[in-house]
């Protein structure tokens, strides 16, 4: 259980994680997504959440490159592998849950060949 409040990024990130569990937490005022579920996340456990006033603060100008955080949502899926279970999205600016499913593969640029790797 963890509560995070006035943060300016992000506060539960999950990428390249798998089996976790992630119960119980609180994010209030946060600038960013308060939890981000990765595509390279699965089966892992998403459960009792609160995210509550999703700030926008953070333009396009500002945001870290490679980052999309200047459309933030309180919960941010991008792998439908995982279970979300009794989570709450309150008083966003934004969205409160938002799925980013991408049907194109991701990878890293093979820049000699201009292929996905």
């Amino acid at each position: 259980r963890n509560s995070f409040v006035g943060i300016n990024f992000r506060c539960i990130v999950l990428d390249g994680v798998s089996n976790a569990t992630v119960a119980s937490n609180t994010a209030y005022k946060i600038n960013g997504y308060a939890f981000l579920i990765g595509y390279e996340a699965e089966n892992n456990s998403i459960t009792n959440n609160i995210g509550s006033l999703l700030m926008d603060k953070i333009s396009y100008g500002e945001r870290l490159a490679n980052h999309r955080d200047d459309h933030a949502s309180l919960f941010e899926v991008q792998n439908p592998g995982n279970d979300l279970i009794g989570n709450v999205a309150a008083g966003s600016l934004r969205r409160g849950f938002a799925m980013s499913l991408d049907w194109r593969v991701r990878g890293e640029d093979d820049v000699h060949n201009g292929n996905l790797i």
